[in-house]
């Protein structure tokens, strides 16, 4: 509905697509920056360190927030990006000349066409269509790879007890944790034997945006969109990536990858009208099956559509009360809204680093509520010794925590070294002969050993 090439009359088209290839290759570290600076900025406000995780490491930082919206944001501008990646690309055929689809009047692969392919496409196709879903596996897999490492270092350092009850628990590697944090939205809502799908989604949308691009003929294009359509949903049915999801239950992962399908499904029927009715046009003349048809494609769509409705119709419900309270100047009800609709567990602002907490700030100035409330200097001091005996008993704590965890520690290492020197005690001894070694009793402990007569050597048995 709002385009600004519609604005720019004046200009030639190939200018003003040339001018996109530009601003889209742009775009994205442009809002890196942003995104980037908008965190410093929150952290700055909050007057909390913008690397920090809290005293337990376990709360996600403001670093850790810019991380997680240049993902999303990644994730949501990647079809856009491949569909502009290939703009250049769409070139028709004029009395054996190629001709830029946009402008007819711009030769293809000639002149400052072929400049701007290699300076705008060919970087925007090796680092966005290839390079985010490359990246986005690598920190998938990477994050994945630390959750198991850490699992099993969890799990080698306890006792027998705490293993049987991790393992009835049954742990995953995809529990959360700060890299889940950053990078869940790209393999959290699959199963842990899928976890990479979210780059065959990936390639899903890339591959759609090249034959839109490359092929010239719309009946080819739209003859291989369904080929291929049909091929992802089979695939999906086949592999069943959402199985095994974790944080659902098995119903709802099923229904997951229904939707799924589902979608994939009305993308298809969708493709295959527009094949039929380009290639009947003499049927769809005479007869009410194309009427029909059209009525069954645009209620398939409808219908898709309403039942994504019906799916967040808490989320629509809760936006048209915040919408009709900000028109109807009822800013108190949208806090009482807020309080009923989402209640944070005690945990929960553990998650979220825009919510400020006072734990999670460095350095604090806050005024004496005592004395802004004109308590005399008897009540102050006893509050003051109150909480120096509060600190003072945190403090003690933490030394019992770390005497425990050091102890822990001593008595690993002498199991070590007591396991080493059974290994070397178990090796076997020299062959005794009746001549030098004569096999003894030790009166303390009641062991075994052997003792040479000449060289007055002993030896474990």
């Amino acid at each position: 509905m709002l385009n600004p090439a519609c604005e720019l009359t004046d200009q030639r088209a190939a200018d003003i697509i040339y001018g996109k290839q530009i601003a889209y290759m742009l775009a994205l570290p442009a809002l890196m920056l942003l995104s980037k600076a908008f965190w410093v900025m929150v952290s700055v406000c909050q007057g909390r360190p913008f690397s920090f995780r809290g005293a337990n490491g376990r709360s996600p930082s403001h670093k850790d927030g810019s991380v997680a919206t240049i993902v999303f944001v990644s994730y949501l501008m990647y079809p856009t990006l491949c569909r502009q990646s290939f703009a250049l690309l769409k070139c028709h055929a004029v009395g054996g000349t190629q001709y830029l689809l946009a402008d007819l009047e711009e030769p293809c692969w000639t002149g400052r066409h072929v400049l701007f392919i290699w300076l705008t496409s060919v970087p925007q196709i090796v680092f966005y269509v290839f390079g985010i879903p490359a990246v986005g596996l690598w920190a998938a897999h990477r994050s994945l790879s630390k959750r198991r490492k850490k699992l099993k270092k969890m799990v080698s350092t306890q006792t027998a007890a705490v293993e049987r009850s991790l393992s009835k628990r049954r742990l995953s590697t995809t529990n959360f944790s700060i890299a889940r944090f950053r990078y869940g939205m790209l393999y959290s809502a699959f199963g842990r034997k899928r976890w990479y799908w979210g780059a065959v989604i990936a390639f899903r949308k890339a591959f759609i945006a090249f034959l839109t691009s490359a092929m010239t003929d719309p009946n080819l294009e739209v003859h291989f969109i369904v080929a291929f359509l049909a091929s992802c949903i089979m695939a999906n049915i086949v592999q069943e990536p959402y199985i095994g999801a974790q944080g659902i239950t098995p119903e709802q992962a099923r229904w997951l990858q229904q939707f799924d399908s589902a979608s994939l499904f009305v993308l298809l029927m969708t493709a295959w009208s527009g094949v039929f009715f380009g290639s009947n046009t003499a049927f769809c003349e005479f007869g009410g099956a194309c009427l029909a048809l059209l009525y069954l494609t645009v209620g398939l769509n409808m219908g898709f559509f309403l039942y994504c409705a019906w799916i967040y119709r808490t989320l629509l419900l809760y936006s048209l009360k915040v919408a009709l309270y900000i028109f109807t100047c009822r800013c108190k009800d949208i806090r009482k809204l807020k309080k009923r609709t989402k209640k944070r567990s005690r945990e929960s602002v553990l998650h979220n680093p825009l919510y400020f907490r006072r734990s999670l700030v460095a350095k604090q100035t806050f005024e004496n509520p005592l004395v802004a409330a004109g308590a005399d200097d008897e009540t102050i001091k006893r509050q003051r010794r109150k909480q120096s005996i509060e600190m003072q008993a945190v403090k003690h704590m933490g030394r019992v925590a770390d005497k425990r965890s050091n102890r822990i520690k001593r008595i690993q290492s002498i199991r070590r070294l007591r396991s080493a020197q059974l290994k070397t005690d178990s090796s076997e001894p020299p062959a005794p002969t009746d001549s030098e070694w004569v096999a003894m009793t030790d009166p303390d402990s009641g062991f075994s050993y052997y003792w040479n007569r000449e060289t007055n050597e002993t030896q474990w048995a």
